[in-house]
């Protein structure tokens, strides 16, 4: 006796396995900053120039910046095609005391996500028509402007929160 699949039952796994592709881009590693762990990185910038030291050399690999929770001192480089990503966005804060926490500068395929960004003069600044994704993040306590964009028209600034801040973006 030859068994029927249910178009349903068929749908449900196309999706199931759909879930699966999506949850991290083909071949990414996660490179984790975590201070509570010696063996991880121990500042979000050290993370970045390691992933992007080796896609210099092979520009086939891909990396994720992932922040876990902690306070991290700013002062950060973004790079090319190098997404940053804290695990926890309360708990994951970035700070300068007063400078620029995050600088893009011709920079193409970079997302920043999941952050708090604290105590800083600009939280993200993003120029020379970078390609850049801030979401999910919470500014608060950013004296002169939270994101700061310019010359950088496709740079999307969605679903963020901004408290106490000289200005938004």
């Amino acid at each position: 006796m030859k068994m029927q699949r249910s178009p349903f039952i068929l749908f449900i796994a196309f999706l199931a396995f759909c879930a699966i592709l999506a949850a991290a881009p083909a071949g990414a590693v996660d490179l984790i900053v975590d201070l509570s762990d010696p063996s991880k990185y121990q500042t979000i910038q050290a993370a970045i120039d390691d992933a992007a030291l080796q896609i210099a050399s092979d520009p086939a690999l891909s990396f994720r910046v992932i922040v876990m929770p902690g306070t991290y001192s700013g002062n950060i480089i973004l790079k090319n095609n190098i997404p940053v990503q804290g695990h926890e966005t309360m708990r994951s804060i970035v700070d300068n005391g007063g400078g620029t926490v995050m600088t893009a500068s011709g920079v193409s395929g970079v997302s920043v996500r999941n952050l708090t960004f604290q105590k800083a003069g600009t939280g993200i600044a993003v120029s020379n028509n970078s390609t850049v994704s801030i979401t999910n993040n919470v500014f608060t306590g950013i004296t002169v402007a939270a994101v700061q964009v310019s010359g950088s028209p496709s740079t999307s600034v969605v679903n963020n929160t901004f408290y106490q801040n000289g200005a938004g973006v």
